[in-house]
């Protein structure tokens, strides 16, 4: 079944909560009993979306907006949005404007990553999922909420251990399988998810490859099109790692598990979400960029493929940081631009082969 009738599956027996980035804090929806999931984007292409977003909008935000336009998402319950770019706020503008799911919220981050915005979006959490329980009829309390924070917890670190596994050639799976396994995180039941990790582990324990010479960091924002993995994979590259929104960056950092009241649970779950590896969109994001390098470092890749999605003003400005550090380190890369469907894929393909060529030395 595919990724949208399993959702539609899904929501016969639950309420379906959907959001668009990873700054959605996902505990509270399991603590109220609801399905959170991610929206992924499709091939779509956004003829009633551009009726109401302008062309240079963000391709992905369009491309959702179209989703739920043509009514692919009726099986949401409630849509959430983060303050998270430009384009995603003219969408849920238009979302709520066109009624496209029963409840919309927005929450409102802070722009700046420090322990000190942990208060506020304790307080903007409290309000939005107030509102969100209040609407759907559901609720949450401490141990509810402890028991979600456990849940999401055990799939971070089936997540990491995955990631593990690959950069030490333990996980003999195609970039595309990989991959596939990875953005499922953001829409399977974790433990259906769980369930498909350790059939994962069992089957690669005594695997062991190498590839060397093929191997590259993939740095990217949201970035959920297969094909793209399928052409890496066909080029001969092997990605060992990433940053990605919905990837390493999804990944790391849990949330503490440690509080005696329902406050102090909100409070953990606000400064891990205020101090996880940022976007573009935050600022600082040296600790993005130092872990970028690192990565590079400690896997042994060759160099760095840098995906820009068309239009995004704050990945372009954040690259010139990029691209000066990783010259600084003397680590080769490649930056490509393209949209969701991949409209360019033959000139991306022809660039990617010729980076293949350059770092492997053909």
């Amino acid at each position: 079944m595919d990724y949208l009738g399993f959702l539609n599956e899904i929501a016969k027996s639950r309420k379906v909560i959907g959001y668009f980035d990873t700054y959605f804090p996902e505990e509270f929806a399991y603590a109220m009993g609801l399905h959170p999931v991610r929206i992924m984007s499709d091939d779509e292409e956004p003829v009633r979306a551009n009726e109401f977003l302008q062309g240079f909008c963000c391709p992905y935000a369009k491309n959702i907006l179209e989703q739920a336009l043509k009514k692919k998402l009726n099986f949401l319950s409630a849509a959430i949005f983060t303050r998270y770019c430009d384009s995603l706020r003219g969408v849920y503008e238009v979302w709520k404007s066109e009624k496209l799911s029963p409840v919309v919220e927005f929450i409102r981050y802070s722009q700046v990553v420090r322990e000190t915005a942990k208060d506020y979006l304790s307080l903007e959490f409290k309000d939005v999922f107030n509102r969100v329980k209040k609407a759907l009829g559901c609720d949450y309390d401490y141990d509810s909420l402890k028991y979600a924070i456990s849940k999401v917890n055990k799939k971070r670190k089936a997540l990491q251990r995955l990631y593990s596994m690959r950069k030490e050639g333990k996980l003999n799976i195609s970039s595309e399988d990989f991959y596939k396994t990875v953005f499922s995180s953001t829409w399977k039941p974790i433990d259906e998810f769980l369930k498909s990790c350790e059939a994962l582990f069992l089957r690669n324990n005594s695997v062991n490859v190498n590839f060397d010479d093929k191997k590259v960091v993939l740095s990217a924002t949201e970035l959920d099109n297969l094909n793209f993995f399928k052409l890496l994979d066909e080029i001969g590259f092997f990605i060992v790692s990433d940053d990605i929104a919905s990837g390493t960056r999804y990944v790391k950092d849990f949330v503490s598990e440690e509080g005696d009241t329902l406050d102090d649970l909100i409070e953990n779950i606000a400064l891990r979400y205020i101090m996880k590896p940022p976007c573009s969109v935050k600022d600082p994001s040296d600790r993005r960029i130092d872990e970028l390098i690192e990565e590079v470092k400690t896997s042994g890749a060759k160099g760095v493929i840098f995906f820009r999605t068309r239009f995004c003003d704050s990945e372009g400005i954040e690259y010139a940081f990029i691209k000066r550090r990783l010259e600084t380190e003397k680590i080769p890369h490649l930056y490509i631009e393209s949209d969701h469907r991949l409209s360019n894929y033959q000139q991306l393909r022809t660039r990617l082969e010729a980076f293949y060529e350059q770092i492997v030395g053909i």
